[in-house]
């Protein structure tokens, strides 16, 4: 039976790693690899905010959710390819599912999502044809 210091230091200590699928290391280049990535995305040109965050847990697997905030007259198609382009070529391993939303910061507000499931083939042939091989 967990202590009442033990359940905080479990409650305290984050999802993003309770339960981990992969092991700590993995886990830390995966979670190093998303950072390097949201530092690229804040660097695109018209890209207002960038957040790239991995998880790998028994909830919801090991998963890469990018989220960019576009200022209005930005190519969201543009940023929406370049920053799925980076996610499917990085470093993060493993992968399970990738979630990519491209946003406007202001009026009109418009987004455009799109999501992975990497266990499915097709998901995994469509990236691949894009973009190539993952390392």
């Amino acid at each position: 039976m967990l202590s009442a210091a033990g359940l905080a230091a479990v409650v305290l200590s984050g999802c993003s790693t309770f339960g981990s699928v992969g092991d700590q290391d993995t886990v830390d280049a995966s979670t190093e690899a998303a950072s390097q990535l949201q530092d690229r995305f804040e660097d695109l040109p018209g890209v207002a905010l960038a957040e790239v965050r991995y998880q790998d847990d028994l909830t919801v697997g090991a998963q890469l959710r990018a989220a960019v905030e576009v200022e209005v007259g930005t190519d969201v198609q543009f940023t929406l390819d370049a920053v799925e382009e980076a996610c499917w070529r990085s470093e993060v391993d493993p992968l399970d599912e990738l979630v990519i939303v491209v946003s406007t910061r202001t009026e009109p507000l418009t987004s455009e999502t799109r999501s992975y499931d990497l266990d499915i083939g097709a998901d995994v042939s469509g990236l691949t044809e894009r973009w190539g091989e993952r390392p």
